[in-house]
């Protein structure tokens, strides 16, 4: 988790590797999506959802900072019909 120090900000080699890896997938997500593939995009979406629920599981205080994504694939399908 990012913590906010007296004059800097402490980063851990974990909290790199984590948001390495968000950044990757989302931008694998949206080459997909641009290259008209929807089904590809879908897959990535499904693989950072995977992911970090995952995470959530492992360590939930590493996880809460994805939140955000943690959209369940089933629900943001309802939502967009």
């Amino acid at each position: 988790m990012l913590v906010a120090g007296d004059a800097h900000l402490k980063v851990s080699d974990a909290d790199v590797a984590r948001l390495t890896l968000v950044c990757v997938v989302q931008a694998e997500q949206q080459r997909a999506k641009d290259a008209g593939d929807s089904s590809e995009a879908e897959v990535w979406r499904h693989k950072l959802h995977h992911y970090l629920d995952q995470l959530f599981q492992k360590d939930q205080t590493a996880g809460a900072d994805y939140h955000v994504l943690q959209v369940c694939p089933h629900c943001d399908q309802h939502m967009h019909t």
